[in-house]
């Protein structure tokens, strides 16, 4: 995202928190935003065992935003 566009949604934050999601929404490549769950989900696989051999990554949840 460009400068323009996070000078976009910090005025719609401002403006109205409602605008802001629904700025973000419309970056974002599957055109909606993440439900709790999935972001809890990601949580538990890291804290899991079956994370046992994953070290020093950042794991964007982000609906391929930074893809």
């Amino acid at each position: 995202m460009d400068m323009q566009g996070k000078i976009a949604l910090v005025t719609a934050a401002a403006a109205d928190p409602e605008e802001l999601i629904k700025a973000a929404v419309t970056r974002n490549p599957m055109g909606r935003a993440a439900r709790p769950e999935q972001i809890g989900e990601v949580a538990v696989f890291l804290l899991s065992d079956r994370a046992s051999f994953v070290t020093g990554i950042a794991m964007p949840v982000d609906g391929g935003t930074l893809a």
